[in-house]
């Protein structure tokens, strides 16, 4: 689960943002963390709505990459 932030689904926004300004930079990096939504929403902009979004999208990339 080396994929980058780059190779997810989302928003070339939503990419940028995670990027710069969270810890999260692989796939990896989302399925080790417990509690992600407290890393998705420190993005200026991510509320926890959007992060819920994000974390939605990222988890059925996952189930999809893994079946």
């Amino acid at each position: 689960m080396q994929l980058t932030i780059d190779e997810l689904p989302l928003t070339k926004w939503q990419k940028e943002k995670i990027k710069r300004e969270t810890s999260l930079k692989t796939v990896k990096d989302f399925i080790s963390r417990i509690d992600i939504g407290d890393e998705l929403i420190k993005p200026f902009g991510f509320g926890k709505k959007r992060a819920e979004k994000i974390s939605n999208t990222i988890n059925k990339f996952i189930e999809e990459f893994l079946a």
